[in-house]
C-alpha cells in the first residue's frame, strides 16, 4: 500500500484497509467539527481577530453566543483603554436558530475594577463545563466606556445579529437577561478561559 499523503489523495488502483479509511474519516471528521465548534468556548473566532479599537458603550452589558466546548471558570478580551468597572458573566440559552438569546446567568465575577490595558482574563464566580456548542452566552458590561481591542467597528444594532450578540443597558451584567434585548453585529470578542 502507498503512504498516504497530507491530505490524502487516491490513486487508481489504490487499495485502503478498513483501519485506515476509518482513522481517515474520523480524523477528518474530528478537523470539520473543530473548525465549527472550535477547541474551547468564545463568541467570536479568535483567529479574525483584526487589532481593531472598539469602544464600548458606558452602563451596558454585550452577549455573545458561544461557540465551542469546554470548562469556564472566566472570561478573556483584550482592553485598549480601561475605564470603570466590568462584570463578565456566563448565560444558559432560550429560544433557537436567530430567535436565540441569553436566558439566566448562571457565573459572574461581579462589578470588578476595569483590568489595565493589554489581555485581560477576569474570574468568574464558579466553573461551567460547556458541552455543546450554541448553548451559552458570554457577556461583559462595563460601567465606563472601555476601549477593547476587537475583530470590527464599534458595536452597531442591527438585527443581522439576531441569535448570535446583543446588548442591553444594564451594569453589572443582570440576573436575567431581557427578553427583548438588542442585536447588535461586531460585539466585542470574548473567550472563555
Amino acid at each position: 500500500m502507498t503512504d498516504w499523503t497530507n491530505p490524502p489523495t487516491q490513486e487508481v488502483g489504490h487499495l485502503t484497509s478498513v483501519a485506515d479509511l476509518n482513522t481517515y474519516l474520523r480524523d477528518n471528521l474530528k478537523n470539520i467539527y473543530e473548525r465549527i465548534t472550535g477547541p474551547f468556548p468564545f463568541n467570536l473566532d479568535p483567529r479574525n481577530f483584526h487589532n481593531v479599537t472598539q469602544t464600548l458603550v458606558a452602563t451596558t452589558t454585550y452577549y455573545g453566543r458561544t461557540r465551542g466546548v469546554g470548562a469556564v471558570d472566566s472570561v478573556a478580551f483584550r482592553v485598549q483603554t480601561a475605564a470603570g468597572n466590568v462584570s463578565v458573566a456566563l448565560y444558559d440559552n432560550t429560544g433557537s436558530g436567530r430567535s436565540a438569546r441569553p436566558n439566566t446567568r448562571l457565573q459572574t465575577s461581579g462589578s470588578v475594577a476595569c483590568p489595565a490595558a493589554g489581555s485581560a482574563d477576569v474570574a468568574l464566580g464558579g466553573t461551567t463545563t460547556i458541552t455543546a456548542p450554541c448553548a451559552h452566552w458570554l457577556a461583559l458590561s462595563c460601567s465606563g466606556a472601555p476601549v477593547l481591542l476587537g475583530t470590527g467597528s464599534n458595536p452597531v444594532d442591527s438585527s443581522l445579529g439576531s441569535g448570535l450578540s446583543y446588548r442591553e443597558a444594564v451594569h453589572p451584567a443582570p440576573a436575567t437577561a431581557t427578553a427583548t434585548p438588542t442585536a447588535i453585529i461586531a460585539p466585542p470578542m470574548l473567550i472563555g478561559a
